[in-house]
């Protein structure tokens, strides 16, 4: 029982963690933009330079990883690590605005990360969808979802659920997998990195999987953990559902997602549903999109996010624009 209990303390110490945690000031250029409601929205809207009166532009949700990172700290000058404004660059830079959703109890957005599904953060990036189409710099039949790890899992949910708002989808590290099935493959690399094989590795995966079931009979219980919100999550009720074009990217030494199993799944829900997708695996880099073994030490390898990832998006994104422009 003992054991039970500590897994399920490892588990919650683990799932704030699909995202590097930063420390730098939330500084973060853009529009500040507040949805008020029950559970206040937030948020930074950046455009493009140039945005003419009645010509509206496309644009773009960036939906973050779990835990309490924040895209802000990816915009301050001395950050190291700057995917997010990296993301904000070549977008912004193809004329397309873009719209970074705050996470709940972040900054300025209403209730807690911890206390929420991914069905609330789907209502949330919803809202946000409502909002730009709203707003007349904004085209409102191309709006687009970019969601990275746990932010594909709502990217996806979003899209599923939205289809006639969602014009495009561009999913980075987000599994296909079920929750649970994405958290054993994390943990034992967790476990196999820190040195642990054998019948110890086993009786520790063992001892995972009693927690997880633990946690999903009993996420009535076990509510302040994030995890017990999420677990019953199956990416499958939702993925074959998307209509819209879809850029799926993995990485093939990412720790915490399977690229091989989620490519595999990933393929085999969208082939008879959507014929507009696109999957891919950058070889050498981690969760981060860093060049890395699958064994790292964060403060030891080097933060420049591998430009293939930069390299595939605008060369999905001319695909699209020649296919759209061809069948007009």
């Amino acid at each position: 029982m003992r054991e039970i209990v500590l897994s399920i303390v490892v588990i919650a110490v683990f799932q704030t963690g699909f995202c590097q945690k930063m420390i730098y000031p939330q500084v973060c250029p853009g529009e500040e933009v507040l949805l008020p409601g029950k559970v206040d929205v937030s948020g930074s809207l950046l455009f493009p330079k140039h945005v003419q009166q009645g010509q509206p532009v496309p644009a773009f949700i960036f939906i973050s990883g779990s835990g309490d990172f924040s895209y802000r700290s990816h915009f301050h000058t001395e950050a190291d690590y700057t995917y997010c404004k990296e993301l904000a660059d070549l977008m912004l830079e193809r004329g397309y605005a873009v719209f970074f959703l705050e996470k709940r109890g972040i900054n300025h957005g209403g209730g807690n990360w911890r206390k929420a599904g991914f069905k609330e953060y789907a209502a949330d990036a919803a809202r946000v969808i409502h909002y730009l189409k709203q707003r007349p710099e904004i085209d409102p039949t191309q709006i687009g979802l970019m969601g990275h790890s746990q932010g594909g899992y709502i990217a996806q949910l979003v899209a599923a659920e939205n289809s006639d708002d969602v014009a495009l989808l561009i999913n980075m590290v987000g599994p296909a997998q079920r929750v649970h099935q994405q958290v054993l493959f994390d943990m034992r690399n967790q476990y196999s990195c820190r040195g642990l094989e054998g019948r110890k590795l086993k009786f520790k995966m063992n001892m995972l999987k009693i927690s997880l079931a633990v946690i999903k009979t009993s996420s009535h219980v076990i509510k302040p953990i994030f995890l017990s919100h999420v677990i019953r999550h199956d990416p499958a009720k939702y993925i074959p559902r998307i209509q819209c074009p879809i850029l799926t990217v993995y990485a093939e030494n990412d720790y915490m997602v399977d690229d091989i199993s989620n490519t595999h799944l990933m393929t085999e829900l969208l082939w008879n549903n959507n014929e507009n997708h696109w999957i891919y695996t950058i070889e050498g880099v981690n969760h981060q999109f860093l060049r890395s073994e699958l064994c790292y030490n964060w403060n030891e390898i080097d933060k420049t996010v591998h430009p293939e990832l930069f390299n595939l998006i605008n060369n999905w994104l001319d695909t699209i624009h020649q296919t759209s422009s061809a069948s007009k």
